[in-house]
């Protein structure tokens, strides 16, 4: 399955109570009411979760739902730990937006992941 189908919303309701599973998953992890997190919210935005907390929360959530996260790029969608700093916390007030072009990760993207057995980079 391809998380970036048009039908996908309608495959997970099908598919089951996978896709609850990670809500509940993703809530508990991040602390973020449950009620809060819908298919399209996105991991840093929503779940407030970046650097070191964003890659246990792939270790974690490849233990739990037994997903294959060795090709997932992280770099690509999370700050390193090392711009956690006075300044670069300055620039990112200032400018209102992370300094690197960065891919939003989707709560759809952890559901399919859940579904097919690993995370799939586009």
């Amino acid at each position: 399955m391809d998380v970036w189908e048009d039908n996908f919303e309608e495959k997970v309701m099908e598919k089951g109570s996978i896709s609850d599973q990670v809500f509940v998953f993703l809530s508990e992890f991040s602390g973020v009411n449950r009620e809060n997190i819908e298919l399209n919210s996105d991991i840093v935005k929503t779940l407030h979760l970046e650097g070191d907390d964003a890659i246990e929360l792939l270790k974690f959530f490849g233990d739990r739902f037994k997903v294959n996260i060795s090709k997932f790029d992280v770099e690509n969608y999370f700050v390193p730990e090392i711009f956690f700093n006075p300044f670069y916390a300055a620039l990112k007030y200032l400018f209102n937006k992370r300094s690197l072009p960065y891919k939003s990760l989707l709560v759809k993207y952890f559901v399919c992941a859940a579904m097919t057995g690993s995370f799939h980079n586009k």
